[in-house]
């Protein structure tokens, strides 16, 4: 499998998704193992459902392909990410970066918090959260064997971001 090196800033392109991306984003859960969210997000695209309201996405594309998505709602404590994915072949390319760098500002002044929940064996996406400025919280088990770890980030607003 071929990698990219680094993605230009200019070519990834973060927007609300439209028809089309619903199936970009099963394709991506697919290409990372994740079948049980696929078929539940083909469920809604084959349904003619979207996402439930509560339920907020933004789509990351290079050349109008949906590479990387994420998935957020409201919660007690601000902005809850549910989900956040990119296309293997494209991470360690700024994708992920970009998307979390609109949703940040795209939430700043909404709400001053924004938390992730990290499987502690994703260790890839607990270091990217502390790349992009999260920061570890807590810890939850899951099962009784496994753990889940809560990462927050807190939004300042933009004019305080140097």
């Amino acid at each position: 499998m071929r990698f990219n090196t680094k993605a230009k800033a200019s070519e990834v392109v973060v927007v609300k998704p439209t028809g089309c991306d619903f199936e970009g984003m099963v394709r991506i859960k697919k290409e990372c193992g994740e079948l049980e969210l696929a078929r539940a997000l083909n469920g809604l695209i084959s349904s003619g459902r979207e996402a439930p309201a509560a339920h907020f996405r933004l789509v990351a594309r290079i050349g109008g392909k949906c590479v990387g998505f994420v998935l957020y709602g409201r919660g007690s404590g601000g902005i809850v990410v549910i989900e956040l994915a990119v296309a293997p072949k494209h991470r360690r390319a700024g994708v992920g970066r970009a998307i979390v760098s609109r949703l940040f500002s795209k939430v700043s002044g909404k709400s001053p918090v924004v938390t992730f929940w990290v499987h502690e064996r994703n260790v890839g996406a607990q270091l990217f959260l502390r790349n992009v400025g999260a920061h570890y919280y807590c810890s939850k088990k899951l099962d009784g064997i496994d753990s889940a770890y809560k990462f927050k980030y807190e939004v300042r607003p933009m004019s305080d971001v140097v």
